[in-house]
C-alpha cells in the first residue's frame, strides 16, 4: 500500500498530549517520523499505510478528543 497524508484534530494543551500522540501511534508501527505533532493549531498530521480506523483508535487511547479531518494533499 502506499502511504497517505492524515490530518487529526486533537486537543492538546502540553508537549505531553503530543507525545502521548506518537507513543499510542507507535504502539500500532506508526514511525515516529511519520507523525508530526502542532500544538498550537492541535493539530496531528500521520503520513502512513495504515487505515483511518486504526489511527482513530490509537489515538483514543490518549484520552483527548480526536476528530478525523481528512487527507492532506
Amino acid at each position: 500500500m502506499t502511504d497517505v497524508i492524515h490530518e487529526f484534530s486533537m486537543e492538546m494543551s502540553c508537549e505531553g498530549c503530543c507525545a502521548a500522540a506518537k507513543r499510542v501511534l507507535g504502539e500500532i508501527g506508526v514511525d515516529g517520523d511519520a507523525v508530526v505533532t502542532n500544538l498550537e493549531t492541535k493539530t496531528v498530521i500521520v503520513t502512513t499505510d495504515a487505515s483511518v480506523e486504526k489511527l482513530l483508535e490509537a489515538l483514543k487511547k490518549t484520552g483527548n478528543e480526536i476528530q478525523y479531518i481528512g487527507v492532506k494533499e
